[in-house]
């Protein structure tokens, strides 16, 4: 995976997995594309998060209108790591997670996360990895977080930190993950229904090569 090059050393992690009736295509298309409106509790649940930081520092809510939840994180402080298309993609932040503030350190790739190794910082990477089954037309979606944290004493305070919100980290996770599923599933099924029809509607360039794409 790529996840092992970029942070093969890491004290925290979860993850989480599931079954997609749709080719691999369609399911990293879906990711890519999901809207925060598409997840149950999202914005709610972000909101929680980061109200103290909001009501101190009059910043903007996280997550917000209709951009995709991918773009939005890109333009929070992620950067994207690495990608094979339809295959796998790793999205990675550096800060201060238990402050208010984040305190994030600005990496422009993956060499400069790599590379950066200050203590009282934790370093944290995300993935998503697709797994082709024996049949075509069903993936398997995993996804991996992964945080480092170098020095004993920030890896103590993390961990408070960890315990306190690693529920409700994991709620956003499964929900998203069934978000994704749902999306492709439904791309996949119209599409496919689509060419079994011969539809009379206009089929957008886009529809079309989802719906021909094995």
């Amino acid at each position: 995976m790529l996840l092992d090059n970029l942070l093969p050393v890491y004290e925290f992690n979860e993850y989480h997995t599931v079954a997609i009736e749709a080719p691999p295509g369609h399911v990293f298309a879906a990711l890519k594309q999901l809207t925060p409106s598409e997840v149950p509790l999202f914005r709610t649940l972000f909101l929680i998060r980061a109200l103290p930081g909001l009501i101190l520092h009059k910043g903007q809510p996280p997550f917000r209108g209709k951009q995709s939840i991918f773009e939005q994180a890109l333009q929070a402080g992620f950067t994207l790591l690495a990608e094979q298309p339809d295959q796998e993609l790793v999205l990675g932040i550096i800060g201060q997670f238990w402050r208010l503030s984040g305190n994030k350190l600005t990496v422009a790739n993956a060499q400069e996360f790599i590379a950066v190794d200050q203590p009282g910082y934790a370093k944290a990477a995300m993935n998503f990895v697709l797994h082709e089954t024996s049949s075509r037309s069903l993936t398997r979606l995993a996804t991996e977080t992964r945080i480092h944290i170098s020095d004993p004493h920030t890896r103590k305070r993390f961990a408070v930190y960890w315990f306190f919100i690693r529920w409700g980290s994991g709620l956003i996770r499964r929900l998203g993950m069934q978000a994704i599923k749902r999306r492709a599933e439904g791309d996949y099924r119209d599409g496919r229904n689509c060419l079994t029809r011969r539809c009379s509607q206009p089929v957008s360039p886009l529809a079309e090569q989802r719906a021909v794409k094995p």
